[in-house]
């Protein structure tokens, strides 16, 4: 797994659809040890090639069939799609009307990689059992081949739309599947 940190202590989770142990390649490696321990000093190094904490250079992954996941809780006033923080109903049509506009946001924001795009959902605890206790909302965008995707424009764009519903720190990092 490769954790990036980011601006508000969000993180932005990405891994192999394939094996999320896969060997990092060459390229990660090098990038790592060409970084000073005292810049680094926050992130842990098992020594079994699996970066538990790592920092994404430039911020980019490049990642073979990536996924981006954004985790965080979901807030706004109380209307059609939420109440208390929740939401009211989860098979409404705000809600799948919300899913669409903001995977509609990242295929225009990402328009070189649309048809690379296999799957754009937005899971909330009250839809799915998948999100990770303690996290009210998920936002995952999966793509069929290596990418070079700036993940501070996914923020943008999910945490830009004028709905009332925001991903917010702080927010828990989890591992795929746990």
């Amino acid at each position: 797994m490769i954790c990036c940190q980011w601006e508000n202590i969000l993180f932005f989770n990405a891994y192999s659809h394939y094996n999320k142990n896969q060997p990092w390649d060459d390229e990660v490696g090098d990038y790592y040890d060409e970084v000073s321990d005292d810049d680094n000093k926050d992130y842990d190094y098992d020594g079994k090639d699996n970066y538990d904490h790592y920092p994404c250079p430039n911020n980019y992954n490049k990642i073979n069939n990536t996924i981006i996941e954004l985790n965080g809780t979901l807030v706004g006033n109380d209307g059609p799609i939420l109440w208390n923080g929740h939401l009211k109903d989860k098979n409404s049509k705000e809600f799948n009307d919300l899913e669409k506009t903001m995977c509609q946001n990242i295929k225009q924001s990402l328009k070189e990689y649309a048809s690379s795009i296999e799957t754009c959902r937005l899971e909330t605890a009250e839809k799915t059992n998948s999100v990770p206790p303690g996290i009210s909302a998920r936002f995952v965008i999966g793509f069929n081949e290596e990418i070079d995707v700036n993940l501070a424009t996914v923020k943008r764009e999910v945490e830009g739309m004028d709905n009332g519903i925001r991903f917010t720190p702080p927010v828990q990092l989890q591992k795929r599947g746990e």
